[in-house]
């Protein structure tokens, strides 16, 4: 999927079970209370706080892509995500993953500040920046392309041109160094003349 790596990571994670859900975090007995912190009705799963929680309906509710739950009846957030990988095209599993991500933050936004930040723009934050990410990433694979498509040998110099050459290298444990530039005259691939040699 074309999605930061951050988000396949999160994406990852929720579909492991390996989020800091109150649900995960009281088998080690970090936390007693298990009840979704946002709600406080359910035990906060995964699925519930990526799914099924009143702030993740409504964030779900104005998506306007295929991404509606109404058709999808698990209570595991692989399984949800393996039936909409069946139904959705990818455009709409990357748009679900970073909005999935999004409602995570609220999620944090809440526990961490106690409040829920507002929910109206989440859906349309999302779209922006998986757009963004798309745009420079695809700006990235047409250099690349083109660079790749190119002939980078090293060819001689045309006749009545001169091509000059410099590099040097440093060996700072020693305090020395060199430094040559070599004048390329064009009339054989071999023909050359070290102009300058520095030793320092």
């Amino acid at each position: 999927m074309n999605i930061l790596n951050v988000v396949k990571v999160f994406m990852w994670r929720a579909c492991h079970n390996a989020l800091a859900t109150k649900s995960n975090l009281q088998h080690p007995k970090i936390t007693e209370d298990p009840l979704c912190p946002v709600c406080g009705i359910k035990v906060e799963t995964t699925w519930h706080v990526l799914w099924s929680c009143p702030v993740a309906k409504d964030i779900w509710s104005r998506c306007n892509r295929k991404t509606q739950k109404s058709s999808v009846n698990q209570e595991e957030f692989m399984l949800i995500w393996e039936e909409l990988l069946q139904h959705l095209n990818i455009e709409d599993m990357e748009l679900m993953a970073v909005v999935a991500r999004q409602i995570w933050f609220c999620r944090k936004a809440f526990v961490h500040g106690n409040k829920i930040n507002s929910t109206i723009n989440v859906v349309g934050s999302a779209e922006e920046s998986l757009e963004a990410y798309q745009e420079v990433n695809s700006r990235k694979n047409e250099v690349a392309k083109r660079r790749n498509s190119q002939d980078l040998r090293w060819e001689a110099p045309k006749n009545d041109f001169v091509k000059v050459n410099w590099d040097a290298a440093v060996d700072l444990n020693r305090n020395k160094g060199r430094g040559d530039q070599k004048r390329w005259n064009g009339r054989g691939s071999g023909d050359f003349v070290i102009v300058k040699s520095l030793h320092y």
